[in-house]
């Protein structure tokens, strides 16, 4: 495949496809969420999932022709690693989206929570450029964010103030 965003989503496809005996569901989050809600406007060499039964998930993707070379999984046919930094996600109520990949289903962290995982690292760590992915979030995918939820969660994780900055600048 040519497209990098296609690719790698056919490959976490694959591995859902791979646990889904075992009721393991990984959910592709940080850049490569990003990369999809921006219809790949946002460039990533990982791919990050969340993932519960880790040991489960190790025998999939060894299964599958990875090799684990530190935190990460490598394959010799693809250029990115892979990395399951998270166990499960914070929170039972996170929204996903699901795509389906050539028949095969993908997961992918709700837009809700990963504008808030991009806002808190543009209070917290200073980042201007994940500010300006939240505000091209926010514009690009308007009519599908659950507003109620969204300040909910700012609300609780402490960047409400930043979330209100942000659609006010966008507004403009």
């Amino acid at each position: 495949m040519d497209d990098p965003l296609r690719q790698k989503l056919a490959v976490i496809a694959a591995i859902t496809k791979a646990l889904e005996p075992q009721g393991i569901r990984p959910v592709v989050i940080g850049g490569l969420a990003v990369a999809f809600y921006t219809s790949g406007g946002y460039a990533t060499d990982d791919v990050d999932l969340a993932v519960v039964g880790r040991e489960q998930f190790g025998e999939a993707l060894e299964a599958l022709g990875f090799t684990r070379e530190g935190r990460f999984w490598t394959h010799e046919r693809f250029a990115f690693p892979i990395e399951a930094p998270a166990g499960a996600l914070a929170g039972k109520d996170a929204p996903l989206s699901h795509v389906d990949v050539d028949g095969w289903p993908v997961f992918i962290l709700g837009i809700e929570d990963l504008i808030i995982d991009r806002l808190s690292a543009y209070v917290h760590w200073k980042s201007r450029a994940d500010g300006e992915w939240v505000r091209q979030l926010l514009a690009d995918h308007r009519a599908i964010i659950d507003q109620a939820y969204l300040r909910r969660k700012c609300e609780e994780r402490g960047v409400a103030n930043a979330l209100v900055e942000l659609q006010q600048q966008e507004r403009l």
